[in-house]
């Protein structure tokens, strides 16, 4: 251990983690999640789950390098792109734009099969599977495209209390597995920095799980209170890199004042998930590139692009949802962009096919999350029409680990 970081033997590889607590000693078993030691375990409990992932992991494995050998592209100039890749040389942003313009099938499935190749080499077979409570679903924002803008009247509002979070978030931890875990609500004002605060803390003594909050722009009070409260993760998406564009969805907003509450998160440590919305209107192909290049330079440790579903009780109404092909296109460049992210496959995908997420995989992402959201409010948190319908959250769980194992994945952070 140096500096504050770890070195983990994890079935013979040596991988690294940040180190976020004085408890931690060299030969210390450890659950380590997103980067960063999660909990101290015993040395039974870690022999438990080796024994199990020792007979697991060959085979998982060996499913997952015969599902991720990539097909030639037959365009010659994608061909060079993708070789180029793999030898740790970024696409520009006009082959980015390129890319995400293909449309020969042949060259697609190339695409698809190179950033899924990619993922493999860099990042093995792991797959993070975060817990997502969603807390509050009032929004002080009006923003275009979202189905909790505060002009909808149609929506039934609600909100968590405190104790109602924590003992959400314990069974999430506590009983499910989980190891990582997302607080997400609209831009709530009822909750000050010191509410929120107070939920993480509360949360982290219950808890030993990697906490991120997703509260949009709470100010720097606030994140610095729950950066303190013991939140390392914040998911804060800027959904669109083009200033116009922003401005024209987020009524009385600037993008800079987003990207400048990512920066600021990021500097406290906060380990940044961002990302956007793919199919808005007025959207470029050049932008949707800018959009993979600014959430690279943002320093994202997960990049989080989903499509945008109309909401009927918006003003894009009637705007068209993007192809599936649109969203795979975008995640697989985004892999070829930046080999070593996590890319989260988002529950919206589903709505677009309900094999969505599996083809989300197989175009190079490998994170997905699970809503623990209690079940009375579920429903409510309607950000966009039509959310797949969640079964009982134990059957839920099975069938995301059923999909992981046919595909050769292994979830690093929720129960075995």
């Amino acid at each position: 251990m140096k500096n504050g970081v770890a070195e983990i033997d994890y079935f013979g590889e040596r991988k690294h983690a940040l180190v976020d607590s004085p408890e931690i000693r060299a030969g210390d078993f450890v659950y380590a999640q997103a980067g960063m030691i999660v909990k101290k375990i015993s040395e039974k409990e870690a022999a438990a789950v080796l024994c199990h992932w020792k007979k697991a992991f060959p085979e998982l494995r060996r499913k997952d390098e015969e599902l991720s050998r990539r097909t030639p592209a037959a365009a010659e100039w994608l061909e060079q792109v993708i070789t180029r890749s793999f030898q740790g040389k970024p696409p520009s942003k006009k082959e980015i734009e390129k890319m995400l313009g293909v449309e020969d099938a042949a060259d697609v499935a190339a695409l698809y099969s190179a950033a899924n190749e990619l993922r493999r080499r860099q990042l093995k077979n792991s797959c993070c599977v975060h817990a997502i409570i969603e807390f509050s679903n009032y929004c002080r924002n009006d923003c275009a495209y979202c189905g909790i803008r505060k002009s909808n009247s149609a929506l039934q509002r609600y909100r968590m209390s405190v104790s109602e979070i924590v003992e959400a978030a314990d069974y999430a931890v506590n009983k499910l597995g989980f190891k990582a875990l997302v607080l997400q609500s609209g831009e709530d004002e009822h909750y000050s920095p010191e509410t929120l605060a107070e939920i993480v803390r509360k949360i982290r003594e219950k808890c030993g799980a990697v906490v991120f909050v997703s509260v949009g722009e709470a100010g720097e009070d606030a994140y610095e209170k729950m950066w303190e409260a013991g939140a390392r993760g914040a998911l804060i998406r800027f959904e669109t890199s083009d200033p116009a564009l922003y401005a024209d969805l987020h009524e009385g907003q600037e993008l800079k004042e987003r990207l400048d509450c990512i920066r600021f998160a990021a500097k406290l440590g906060f380990l940044i998930a961002t990302g956007g919305l793919i199919g808005l209107p007025g959207q470029s192909k050049a932008s949707l590139a800018q959009d993979i290049l600014l959430t690279k330079e943002l320093g994202a440790e997960m990049f989080s692009f989903g499509p945008f579903i109309p909401h009927s009780q918006t003003p894009l109404a009637s705007h068209q949802k993007p192809a599936l092909d649109d969203v795979l296109k975008l995640l697989a460049a985004s892999r070829l962009a930046e080999p070593n992210a996590k890319i989260l496959v988002t529950t919206a995908l589903e709505k677009l096919a309900a094999d969505g997420r599996r083809k989300g995989f197989m175009a190079g992402a490998n994170s997905f999350m699970i809503s623990t959201t209690p079940a009375k409010y579920f429903g409510k948190y309607d950000l966009y029409p039509g959310k797949p319908q969640r079964d009982e959250v134990v059957e839920e769980i099975r069938k995301a680990q059923q999909l992981l194992q046919e595909i050769g994945r292994a979830p690093t952070d929720f129960g075995v």
